[in-house]
C-alpha cells in the first residue's frame, strides 16, 4: 500500500429501498430501509457524498469505488490495519511470556 494511502473505514448506512405493489397505509408506515456496513478506503467527503474504494494498489489507484450519501451515513470509524508477526517475533512473544510466568 503506498504511504499516502487513505484511512482505512467502517461506514454504517441506509440505502432506499422499494416494496412494490399496493400497501395500506399502516404496512407502508411500517416498512424500514436496510443498513449497510462497507468497508474500504476513504478516498473523500463532502455534504453531497462519501467515496470510498474495497481495494488499494501498490501505485494508488483504486478499484471498486462506492458513491455512498453523505446524509445517509449512521456512522464512520476510522480502522487500524494490525502488523502481522514473522515467525521469529511470535517466537520471541511466546519465550518472553514464558520466561516472565516463571
Amino acid at each position: 500500500m503506498p504511504k499516502d494511502a487513505k484511512k482505512m473505514v467502517l461506514i454504517k448506512w441506509y440505502d432506499a429501498k422499494i416494496y412494490p405493489g399496493m400497501h395500506e397505509l399502516d404496512n407502508a408506515l411500517g416498512r424500514t430501509m436496510d443498513m449497510f456496513e462497507s468497508l474500504g478506503y476513504l478516498i473523500e467527503r463532502n455534504d453531497r457524498a462519501t467515496i470510498m474504494a474495497h481495494e488499494v494498489t501498490d501505485k494508488g489507484d483504486y478499484r471498486d469505488v462506492l458513491l455512498i450519501p453523505s446524509g445517509s451515513i449512521v456512522s464512520m470509524e476510522e480502522l487500524g490495519i494490525k502488523k502481522v508477526l514473522t515467525d521469529a517475533e511470535r517466537k520471541a512473544m511466546v519465550e518472553g511470556y514464558v520466561e516472565m510466568r516463571k
